[in-house]
C-alpha cells in the first residue's frame, strides 16, 4: 500500500485528533481504538484534503501494546476545490 501511495503523493501533512481506546473487560491484554484524523497533501500534483478514521485492534505482547489490526476508512478524500461540496 505504501509503495503505491508514495509514487503518486507529494508533500503531505497528517494530523491526528480524537483517540478513543476501550479496554476489553474479558481480556486485559486486548483493546480496541478509534482514531480520527485529517491530511493535507498533493496527489499527482493536485492539492487534496482527506478526513480519515482508523479502527484499531491492540494486543499487549510481552508487556508492550502492539497493533493487532488497523482498518482505514475515509469520510472524504477530495481535491481542495471540491472540499465545500464534500462537507455538504
Amino acid at each position: 500500500m505504501f509503495r503505491g501511495r508514495f509514487t503518486v503523493l507529494g508533500p503531505s501533512n497528517h494530523f491526528t485528533h480524537d483517540r478513543i481506546v476501550e479496554f476489553d473487560p474479558g481480556d486485559p491484554d486486548r483493546a480496541t481504538g478509534l482514531v480520527l484524523s485529517h491530511a493535507e497533501m498533493q496527489r499527482k500534483g493536485e492539492p487534496m484534503l482527506a478526513a480519515m478514521r482508523y479502527q484499531d485492534a491492540y494486543r499487549r505482547h510481552e508487556g508492550r501494546w502492539c497493533f493487532e489490526a488497523r482498518r482505514l476508512s475515509f469520510m472524504y478524500y477530495v481535491p481542495t476545490a471540491e472540499y465545500l461540496d464534500a462537507l455538504g
